[in-house]
């Protein structure tokens, strides 16, 4: 997200250097504390009708019960929602977003158990789409993506599908010092 700048190497999106491009259009970073406006739901979903929603708010809509939409929905000050409501917002912003990458920090954090599952089910769903993801839950539907890097204080510890890295020594050791 060019938070910081590289002290060594360079990050490439297709053949073009990171640093020499306007991300804006391509990346959607969603972070565990995600800034929510003090306005109502749809101005906060769509960041104030930045984002078309006519169609995609729908099918968001069963991500979560209906009982939990219509309570969102109906807030006037979304700053006063709990954790897991705020990380809801957060999500549905960037599903109306739609960007081709996503960058998500601990999305699912606060969200109840139920809320989160359907929303790493949505997520490892979704097409074309690059989802590059921290997390320190290991049942965290590692197994829907691609590749995974276990990382250990900032050291690339072991990398491959989520079957490789769950068998080898450094998970086994970072599994039982976390569970």
């Amino acid at each position: 997200m060019k938070y910081v700048d590289l002290d060594a190497g360079k990050i490439y999106l297709d053949d073009k250097d990171l640093n020499g491009i306007d991300i804006t259009p391509l990346i959607w970073c969603l972070d565990q504390q995600e800034h929510i406006f003090a306005s109502d739901f749809l101005s906060n979903i769509t960041v104030f009708n930045a984002s078309p929603h006519e169609q995609t708010l729908p099918r968001l809509q069963n991500l979560i019960s209906a009982s939990k939409f219509n309570s969102l929905s109906n807030h006037a000050n979304c700053r006063l929602l709990s954790g897991g409501e705020k990380q809801i917002i957060g999500l549905f912003r960037m599903m109306l977003a739609d960007k081709d990458i996503l960058l998500l920090d601990e999305p699912f954090s606060a969200m109840d158990t139920q809320v989160s599952q359907l929303m790493k089910l949505h997520l490892s769903n979704l097409v074309d789409k690059t989802i590059i993801k921290v997390t320190h839950d290991l049942t965290d539907h590692l197994h829907s993506f691609d590749e995974i890097l276990l990382i250990i204080d900032g050291k690339l510890c072991a990398s491959g599908t989520w079957q490789t890295v769950k068998e080898t020594r450094e998970f086994a050791t970072f599994h039982a010092t976390v569970s």
